[in-house]
Parts: structure tokens; sequence; C-alpha cells
């Protein structure tokens, strides 16, 4: 049995089956998607260009003040994997072996 899923442009809903390919495509541009933004995130945050109050803290909740260069890092390399996770997610077909008979 194959999941539904509905997908809602406009006024116009229309459901399509996922296939195997189909949802390992969803699956890596989802798991691309939340890198992409986690690494936005994580690098505005280091370049000092947005403070968020801490959600979850265990010591003190202080803002950290200040940029911080290991965070751009982090977030600029977490970046570059999402987009590379969204790019093999639609550039697949590359991967696959072709088999061509005379």
């Amino acid at each position: 049995m194959r999941p539904i899923t509905a997908a809602f442009y406009g006024k116009l809903a229309f459901v399509q089956t996922l296939d195997g390919l189909a949802m390992k495509k969803f699956i890596l541009v989802s798991i691309g998607m939340i890198g992409v933004s986690l690494g936005v995130l994580w690098f505005l945050q280091g370049a000092d260009l947005i403070r968020i109050k801490p959600i979850l803290c265990f010591a003190d909740c202080a803002y950290v003040t200040g940029g911080s260069k290991f965070w751009e890092a982090i977030g600029a390399l977490v970046f570059i994997v999402g987009i590379l996770i969204i790019g093999i997610a639609f550039k697949r077909e590359i991967f696959r072996t072709r088999r061509t008979f005379p």
C-alpha cells in the first residue's frame, strides 16, 4: 500500500501517490531543507545578526554577546551540506547504473 500525500496549490488540490523513489527524494529534500534552515540560523547567530532568547538552558540563561566564528563556520558547513543533499535528491538519476544493449 502506497502512502498518499495531498498538495494544495491555490484553490486546486490534487492527490498523488509516492512510490519508493519519490519517497526517498521527499525525505532527502526534507533533511536538506532542515540543514539549510539550521545552517542559515547558526551562521547569522554566529555573525551576531540574530539574537534569540535561549529556549532550553541548564546553567545561566543569558544571551551570548558578540559573534562566534565557530558557529559561523558550523552554520556555513551545515548550509553547504544541506544544499548538497538537496542536489543529490534531484540528481539521483545520474548515480543510477544505465545498461546499454548493443
